[in-house]
């Protein structure tokens, strides 16, 4: 049997009940698997640092089924799949973009790269210029460089 047709089985064909349950355990499940693999250090994929191997990759799993069964849940949205069809694009620009915020970060605003460190608000503002960013780029490859992607047609057309 196909990861596609497991997927179908068991997450997406259930009712809606069964989903927010599945969303609410595995959400549940992430919160306390990552509380119990935070001994003293913080786990840094860039530095191969993942303190439990176990229960990193059972908080990886325990995420993906919570981000498949909510996105199962969640109505079609233009926004999502604006950036859901140009993750390639993303895939490949996303160092350069977030070198130029990082770069207006300490040489524009004068602030330290260690207020990143363990706060939510400056990573989410990171994020949302990020993808307010990718507009332009995904635009301007879609119309004029579809052939960078693999496109014959850019998808804007």
């Amino acid at each position: 049997m196909r990861k596609k047709d497991l997927l179908n089985k068991y997450i997406l064909n259930q009712s809606i009940y069964i989903k927010l349950v599945i969303v609410a355990i595995s959400f549940i499940l992430i919160i306390i698997l990552m509380n119990a693999n935070a001994n003293d250090e913080y786990i840094m994929v860039y530095k191969l640092n993942f303190n439990n191997y176990i229960l990193f990759i059972l908080n990886a799993l325990c995420g993906a089924i919570f981000i498949l069964t909510l996105s199962s849940i969640l109505p079609a949205s233009r926004i999502f799949n604006f950036y859901g069809r140009n993750t390639i694009i993303i895939l490949g620009f996303h160092l350069l973009v977030y070198a130029f915020i990082k770069a207006i970060h300490v040489f524009i605003l004068k602030l330290p790269l260690d207020i990143l460190d363990n706060n939510i608000e400056y990573n989410l503002c990171y994020l949302i210029l990020a993808m307010i960013l990718f507009i332009p780029v995904i635009t301007f490859i879609n119309r004029y460089t579809p052939f960078l992607i693999g496109r014959k047609k850019g998808i804007l057309q």
